[in-house]
């Protein structure tokens, strides 16, 4: 589900990938991404 509060029009034009989870494989891949300087955004869920 999308946060409706996230204005989601903002992040196409900053960010050539969105990678939606911060574990061990959503980081590798971030940083694949970004080796291949791709604008990369890590989004991950925080539960307090």
């Amino acid at each position: 589900m999308v946060n409706s509060s996230v204005n989601s029009s903002v992040y196409p034009s900053q960010y050539d990938a969105i990678v939606i989870g911060a574990g061990h494989n959503g980081l590798t891949c971030a940083c694949y991404l970004a080796k291949a300087e791709l604008k990369v955004l890590v989004l991950d869920q925080y539960l307090d």
